[in-house]
């Protein structure tokens, strides 16, 4: 759903709509949520989140991939840094009306994934 989401971004952004500002944005955003979900740590009343988020910090405590730079166990995940740095270049791009840029930027999260 995350990769079909940010597709519609792509797509919509293309048809460069009067009426349509808002969709490849919305679009993006629903991409972002669904990737990070509603409870973006595990910590919260004892509930486990399920998501991608999550499960990349999760790991990144097994692989030792936690931290900016990797190498470590503390810390947000290094996987999940480099995504949500191109999820805001992501947004960016499709606010500015970048849309030729928007397929690199997509398939570089969908590589991290």
């Amino acid at each position: 759903y995350v990769i079909r989401e940010m597709e519609v971004s792509i797509a919509e952004c293309k048809l460069s709509c009067q009426d349509c500002d808002d969709d490849p944005v919305h679009a993006w955003d629903k991409a972002v949520a669904t990737y990070t979900g509603s409870l973006q740590k595990a910590e919260f009343a004892g509930e486990q989140a399920l998501l991608l988020y999550s499960f990349a910090d999760q790991m990144c405590l097994v692989f030792n991939t936690c931290g900016p730079r990797g190498g470590t166990t503390m810390g947000t995940s290094k996987v999940n840094t480099d995504i949500f740095e191109l999820f805001a270049k992501g947004q960016y791009d499709l606010q500015s009306g970048q849309c030729s840029l928007m397929r690199d930027t997509v398939d570089r999260i969908i590589d991290l994934m």
